[in-house]
């Protein structure tokens, strides 16, 4: 009987590990939504990822309003370089007992327009929806205009 049990936790644990990206918004037209992925799980922890190409804008007021975003949507900016276009931040995790999650973005020069990209992961244990997440870097990114 305890083989069985085992068996069941074990097949239950790995169906549950995702290792793929996934993209969540099919839908969405979005172009930060679209690129969105996510991979992991709450036995692993998660990565979440996505960039974005924003038109006519230039890298230093693109860095500048994208880390104001940050800053105001609660996250600790632990480093920010505007000469590399890095900004590190992290959120303390409720019941955490001081977990925290990464958050990096950098913002790139290309042409005209700056490339904004995002990646924000989770700790084992820890959850984070994968939707509120894709609003979040959304919103991230149209900071910046």
């Amino acid at each position: 009987m305890k083989k069985l049990i085992l068996s069941a936790v074990v097949i239950l644990t790995t169906g549950c590990v995702s290792t793929t990206p996934e993209n969540l918004a099919p839908n969405d037209s979005r172009t930060c939504a679209q690129n969105f992925t996510h991979a992991g799980s709450l036995v692993t922890g998660k990565t979440f990822k996505t960039n974005d190409l924003i038109t006519n804008i230039d890298k230093k007021s693109a860095f500048s309003q994208i880390s104001k975003f940050i800053a105001m949507d609660g996250w600790h900016i632990l480093n920010s370089d505007s000469d590399l276009g890095m900004i590190n931040a992290s959120q303390t995790v409720s019941f955490g007992d001081g977990k925290t999650a990464p958050l990096n973005v950098s913002v790139d020069q290309v042409d005209s327009n700056v490339k904004v990209s995002i990646s924000f992961s989770t700790s084992m244990g820890v959850h984070s929806p994968a939707d509120a997440v894709m609003e979040s870097f959304c919103e991230m990114v149209a900071s910046a205009n």
